[in-house]
């Protein structure tokens, strides 16, 4: 969760308008977890590349919800894994705003756990790439999160989505 923080806090520079991409498209990050659609603010999105990681986080402000994706040697277009051999992660927040919601999350890979006596296993998850350039990223993204250890909540999720960002500093909500 702490890539996540560090993520999310690195986007703090000023907003400006909706970019567009190389194709007209313009922003944005949607994505769907149990059947509950959200879309990120236009104020709640940004992606970021460092190296050859790309960052994409997304927040539906008036909800809290907070989508974020990490994906390491994003090189080239094509589906990345996230697991724990290859890293990349993908991790959902129904509620970062305050509360005992703000600090339950779900993500792929999860941490290994006892939950009810039985051993819980990591999450699984697909990031595909459509199109990355110098300024633009696109893709969408699927996978079964697992709960945090502190989620009261232990049930997995399913989350799908789909984002068309581009790669500049921001504030996020």
């Amino acid at each position: 969760m702490r890539r996540f923080i560090v993520i999310t806090a690195l986007l703090v520079a000023g907003c400006g308008g909706n970019p567009v991409g190389p194709g007209g498209e313009s922003e944005l990050l949607e994505w769907t977890v149990d059947g509950q659609t959200y879309r990120a603010s236009e104020n709640g999105r940004g992606a970021l590349r460092s190296g050859s990681t790309v960052s994409a986080t997304g927040s539906d402000c008036g909800r809290g919800a907070v989508m974020n994706i990490m994906i390491p040697n994003a090189t080239a277009t094509g589906t990345y894994t996230v697991n724990r051999a290859l890293g990349g992660s993908v991790q959902f927040t129904p509620d970062a705003r305050t509360g005992t919601a703000a600090g339950e999350n779900w993500e792929a890979p999860g941490i290994p756990r006892v939950v009810n006596n039985q051993i819980v296993a990591d999450g699984t998850g697909t990031v595909s790439l459509t199109r990355i350039t110098n300024d633009w990223v696109s893709g969408t993204f699927s996978g079964d999160l697992m709960p945090s250890p502190q989620n009261r909540d232990t049930s997995r999720k399913r989350v799908e989505g789909r984002f068309e960002l581009s790669f500049r500093e921001r504030t996020i909500c």
